[in-house]
């Protein structure tokens, strides 16, 4: 005879009874977006841990990695941190989720550093950077620190062109020392919360890019905005790295040297780019004529667009042996800054007019804080130059808190041609000589 349990009974009743309860409770709260209790609304100066979540402007976002909120890193504007999960339930009964629009971030332009210290060694020799990337400071590039979505590792040439190559937006390309050989590109486009790297895995021990031979090719070419390149060297190329139709990008610890034509070049409407506590040397070993340190925008009739504004130089130190002038700001360019760098007159050539630290010929650039050493070399005639290759160009630049050392009385600090117009203050000029020439006023 089989044995009944006599607690049977009352397992059953506990049993229909939490179904009749299951039941109440879905008919009286349908399926629907949770409301989720512990939500609250996103603050800065707060630590959120991953799968924390938040409420931002109408919508609700899950944490991707933990991390201390800051101004600029609002759950919209940072992919890489937050996950839009669905729109913030409204206060009336049975809400239904709308899609949340997520708006561009819209950070306000940084403004230009009144001082950057100079670089006196070789970039290898700056201390290794932290484990995030410090973000340009071009107007508009924002002030968030970018948090990799990808980090690709690569010790061989074949990976670092494919990888420039399929680049996407919060990339982190980071190289192992050595040398990689090829004519490298990439017109990947970045963001300004996640920007594109290309960095060394080392920043004390730097990747080498190296190009085919000085006559030919570029050893980098990037054609995509917001990029950022750093703490690497770049060699044995015609020419060093080019910036093509690449918005708000930046250039920083880096090294480039013996290159055929110029090293660094803003071309095409690159604009808002920056360059940064580099070193350039050793440029025009090919063509002495066109091996300026950096080139802002192209020359009157070339085929590209000239439209190059808001450049950024900024504590890099130039020569020995820049062959043509360590800054070239060409016309129809806009508010160049070059602040805070150092010129070593050794090397340049003279070729192609090549006789000055800077030559500007776009207007309203800005000059200042700088320091050039003419080094003995008679081909260098005057620190600064201004000349007029198209009307109207050539205008409102200023000049302040220079310091050269031309080595005897001959040369201007500036010397501005016919037709072009220039504001000085606080340059110096040792030994004492003729400060300018031209059309050099107070301001």
């Amino acid at each position: 005879m089989k044995k009944v349990d006599p607690r049977r009974g009352k397992l059953d009743s506990l049993k229909i009874w939490s179904l009749m309860l299951a039941l109440l409770m879905a008919a009286l709260y349908p399926a629907g977006p949770r409301v989720y209790a512990e939500d609250s609304a996103w603050a800065p100066g707060a630590a959120y841990a991953a799968k924390a979540t938040v409420t931002y402007a109408g919508g609700r976002y899950e944490c991707l990695q933990g991390h201390t909120s800051t101004a600029g890193w609002e759950p919209p504007n940072v992919p890489a941190l937050w996950r839009p999960i669905a729109a913030a339930p409204s206060p009336t009964a049975s809400p239904t989720a709308s899609p949340t629009s997520t708006p561009s971030p819209s950070p306000s332009p940084s403004p230009i550093p009144s001082s950057t210290s100079i670089p006196t060694a070789s970039p290898s020799a700056t201390p290794s950077p932290t484990s995030t990337v410090r973000p340009t400071e071009a107007p508009g590039a924002g002030a968030a620190t970018p948090v990799p979505l990808r980090t690709i590792s690569c010790s061989a040439s074949s990976c670092l062109s494919s990888a420039l190559k399929n680049a996407a937006a919060g990339d982190r390309i980071e190289l192992a020392a050595g040398t990689y050989t090829g004519s490298f590109s990439s017109g990947s486009q970045g963001t300004a919360a996640n920007p594109i790297v290309l960095t060394s895995a080392d920043a004390s021990n730097p990747a080498i890019l190296s190009g085919y031979s000085a006559g030919s090719g570029y050893a980098l070419n990037i054609k995509g905005n917001r990029w950022i390149v750093s703490s690497l060297k770049f060699t044995n190329a015609q020419k060093g790295i080019i910036l093509d139709q690449s918005n708000d990008s930046l250039i920083t610890r880096v090294e480039v040297y013996n290159i055929g034509y110029e090293g660094v070049h803003f071309r095409d409407g690159s604009s808002r780019g920056r360059i940064e506590d580099s070193w350039i040397h050793d440029t025009g070993v090919t063509g002495a004529g066109y091996g300026e340190g950096v080139y802002v925008g192209s020359a009157e009739g070339a085929s590209y667009n000239q439209a190059v504004y808001d450049t950024v130089i900024s504590g890099v130190r130039f020569g020995p042996n820049v062959r043509a002038e360590h800054v070239d700001i060409k016309e129809r360019t806009l508010r160049t800054v070059v602040e805070n760098c150092s010129f070593d007159g050794t090397g340049i050539s003279g070729a192609n007019y090549a006789d000055s630290f800077i030559d500007v010929k776009g207007n309203d650039a800005v000059v200042r804080g700088n320091t050039g050493y003419r080094n003995g070399n008679a081909a260098l005639l005057d620190a600064f130059q201004l000349h007029k290759i198209v009307d109207g160009w050539g205008v409102n630049n200023r000049f302040s808190g220079n310091k050269v050392y031309m080595d005897g009385p001959a040369g201007y600090v500036i010397n501005a041609a016919s037709g072009t117009q220039a504001y000085a203050s606080n340059n110096e000029r040792s030994p004492s000589g003729d400060l300018y020439a031209g059309d050099v006023g107070a301001g």
